[in-house]
């Protein structure tokens, strides 16, 4: 299957690219496809990602297709055919 992954700073530096096209195999999960990324991108992509996640620091906000997978099945939710993951940080502002 094939996917499209989008990247935002910092992630989108780390990578070189904002969004590339990769073929997976049928069932990948999230969590598959975030070790397959680092092995691709390195160390401090692999930090980055999994901050929150493995070690405390930031937490990536991971999206499926516009839905959190915070509320799909988290790490073990399976891709499809078609689906577009994000990778962006969390968003903060307000006024000043």
């Amino acid at each position: 299957m094939e996917i499209n992954i989008r990247y935002f700073y910092p992630l989108r530096d780390m990578t070189g690219i904002a969004e590339e096209k990769i073929r997976l195999n049928s069932g990948t999960t999230m969590e598959l496809l975030l070790e397959s990324l680092s092995r691709k991108y390195g160390e401090d992509f692999e930090k980055y990602i999994y901050s929150g996640v493995k070690r405390k620091g930031l937490k990536i906000i991971f999206l499926l297709n516009g839905t959190n997978i915070l509320q799909l099945q988290g790490l073990k939710t399976k891709l499809v055919n078609g689906s577009t993951v994000t990778m962006m940080p969390p968003v903060a502002g307000g006024c000043h």
